[in-house]
């Protein structure tokens, strides 16, 4: 029975019903996160403070919620425990924490007061699929050969209808848009006056360079978490631990971030299981290797991305194409381009494919779970570690662009 003192409190369920198997649950709207911790029941905000990950798609691992982004550890008090891109020495922050609800367990349920779950707030500034500043950057908005000679297509853009032609020379226009160009081949539109060029890939004019283009994806996700996510190498052991993520163990090594006007260049050794490699998969090559990986990016989401793999030979780059189609809805196209000394057969380009669509699979497989779909600017909206370098310049890259993009309220 529920006592006066908490009627209004919410009834989560049956305590025997609440296990070490994280859920999501309701309260007044906000969704928070409810396990069993050893004998104790923790109720928080389904937010990682780290980088928003839904805890609810996470596990229970001595007595510690563990999130499936990037493996961070809370106990039941809220507290972080363990953060593995740091490795055991790692200065674990006192401000990452969980924000808890308060919970009681009376006559066999589990109640929580929906005061404590209104305090949980939001983040500040962010950036959101339909944001007009984002008008001033260059978004691909379809693939070149979806726009043939003579015809015209019309096309989604944040939140807009854009009309695209190409006459039958071949020349592409559209006459709402500040700029049009054809480029690696897409369309990129810049609805306003642009604040950056189109980022320059070498790689796509490089001979010996396959092109092999991956299924479209779209659905609802976040622009802004896309990208961030692909610029992450943090959650490898966690989100990847079936294609090319190691196990759980060792720190990302350090690195240095080469900043641009409105960008980066990022050069990362990381560790992989190379289970793509054919040699390792017959035993004639260790599963443990290391790839090189050099992040582009160019504000506000252009992101190409090159692997070089040091034990098996040869090389693959990865155009991230990101397009915001409205509020809740963002397409991605990837553009694969792979190199070996040795060319690739029919089936080793199949092969190849379909291991990167795993991969892709795997990342879109949380970032369909997350509530909040905005990429929060404010530094202090999130929990930072010496291994978020990159996506901590590229927060303070877009909130410049922000800050210099002048939106017309005509």
């Amino acid at each position: 029975m529920v006592t006066t003192e908490r009627t209004s409190w919410v009834d989560l369920g049956a305590t025997e019903g609440v296990t070490d198997q994280p859920r999501r649950a309701d309260v007044d709207g906000t969704s928070v996160v409810v396990a069993k911790l050893g004998e104790d029941v923790l109720v928080a905000l389904d937010r990682c403070p780290h980088r928003g990950a839904p805890l609810s798609a996470g596990t229970v691992v001595h007595d510690c919620l563990v999130c499936p982004y990037h493996g961070w550890a809370f106990d039941i008090d809220g507290e972080v425990t363990a953060i593995p891109a740091l490795g055991t020495e790692g200065h674990l922050p006192k401000r990452a924490r969980l924000r808890k609800a308060s919970v009681e367990q009376e006559g066999g349920r589990v109640l929580v007061d929906p005061a404590s779950v209104d305090a949980l707030e939001r983040p500040g500034r962010t950036v959101a699929n339909d944001d007009r500043e984002l008008g001033a950057g260059w978004h691909p908005v379809c693939r070149s050969d979806e726009v043939p000679a003579d015809e015209s297509s019309v096309l989604s853009l944040l939140g807009t209808s854009w009309t695209v032609r190409r006459d039958g020379a071949g020349v592409i226009t559209c006459d709402q848009a500040f700029g049009i160009a054809d480029h690696v081949g897409h369309v990129w539109i810049a609805p306003d006056e642009p604040a950056t060029g189109l980022l320059t890939i070498p790689e796509f004019d490089e001979p010996d360079w396959r092109h092999v283009p991956m299924p479209r994806v779209e659905g609802r996700y976040g622009m802004g978490l896309l990208l961030d996510n692909q610029l992450d190498a943090g959650h490898f052991p966690f989100v990847h631990r079936d294609t090319f993520g190691t196990a759980p163990g060792e720190p990302l090594p350090s690195y240095d971030v080469e900043r641009g006007e409105l960008g980066f260049e990022v050069h990362l050794r990381v560790p992989v299981a190379a289970r793509n490699d054919v040699s390792a998969a017959a035993d004639d090559r260790p599963l443990e290797q290391h790839r090189n990986m050099t992040y582009r990016y160019l504000a506000p989401s252009t992101l190409f991305l090159r692997l070089d793999y040091e034990q098996m030979g040869g090389s693959t780059g990865i155009l991230f194409c990101f397009t915001p189609l409205d509020r809740e809805t963002t397409r991605m196209d990837v553009d694969l381009l792979f190199h070996h000394p040795d060319d690739f057969t029919d089936q080793q380009l199949a092969d190849r494919l379909a291991f990167e669509v795993s991969v892709v699979a795997e990342d879109l497989a949380l970032q369909s779970r997350f509530d909040f779909l905005d990429l929060p600017l404010d530094l202090t909206a999130e929990i930072h570690t010496k291994a978020d370098k990159a996506a901590v310049e590229m927060r303070r890259i877009l909130t410049t662009f922000y800050a210099d993009v002048v939106v017309s309220t005509a």
